[in-house]
């Protein structure tokens, strides 16, 4: 059975890899067939699976999308039984954000940064390690994701609001703001950081003996 699903939202160029996932709660094995459901492509499994009791395989499926939203038809066929459903797709248009951030002085600052799409998907710049907060392993679902900016980058986003958040240590007050981005424009945006202490003038210095180094994506 299946329930309603989401739409798979894709921004610009972009394509979307969508994960599907086979569960076989029978006490018999069975031959699942996944098929388009309607046009030229109907007759042509897009994967076969020999499920034994209790087993489960999944796989992804790459989609792209034009303008506006389509609507992807499949069916899983089951003991020559088809399931019928849809996949909406939604195409999102894209704009390009570039962000500055300076220190109290005026000069460009690392910084960890927290960036939200319209679309209520995490992003980061290309060459940089997207990294994702993950504090209780057990957990049903990962955390925010962040990455670590040298001052100053750029990226392409949807098309809409974008929520960009800039923080640097427990010295600097964290800055939050809305940014719209507009189809085939270019916002700039610079984030100036307050510095509320500043603890290496009084003596004080951070020291970490045990790091973890985490990395994913690139």
């Amino acid at each position: 059975s299946l329930g309603p699903l989401p739409s798979v939202e894709i921004s610009g160029e972009r394509a979307a890899q969508v994960p599907f996932i086979f569960n076989n709660t029978r006490a018999t094995a069975v031959r699942v067939t996944f098929k388009h459901s309607a046009g030229p492509e109907s007759d042509l499994p897009l994967r076969t699976l020999d499920l034994q009791p209790g087993q489960a395989e999944g796989f992804f499926l790459t989609f792209r999308c034009a303008d506006g939203t389509a609507v992807q038809q499949f069916a899983v066929q089951v003991d020559g039984q088809d399931l019928k459903f849809d996949l909406p797709l939604k195409h999102h248009a894209v704009g390009t954000l570039q962000v500055k951030i300076f220190d109290e002085s005026g000069v460009l600052t690392p910084a960890r940064v927290y960036l939200t799409g319209a679309d209520q998907q995490s992003y980061a710049p290309k060459h940089h390690v997207q990294r994702m907060v993950l504090g209780d392993y057990g957990q049903p679902f990962p955390g925010d994701c962040y990455f670590h900016a040298v001052g100053s980058f750029d990226l392409t986003l949807p098309s809409g609001a974008t929520t960009v958040e800039v923080v640097k240590g427990m010295e600097y007050l964290p800055v939050r703001t809305v940014v719209p981005i507009l189809a085939g424009k270019t916002a700039m945006v610079e984030v100036r950081l307050q510095r509320k202490t500043n603890l290496a003038r009084a003596g004080w210095y951070s020291g970490d003996v045990h790091v973890h180094a985490n990395l994913f994506a690139e």
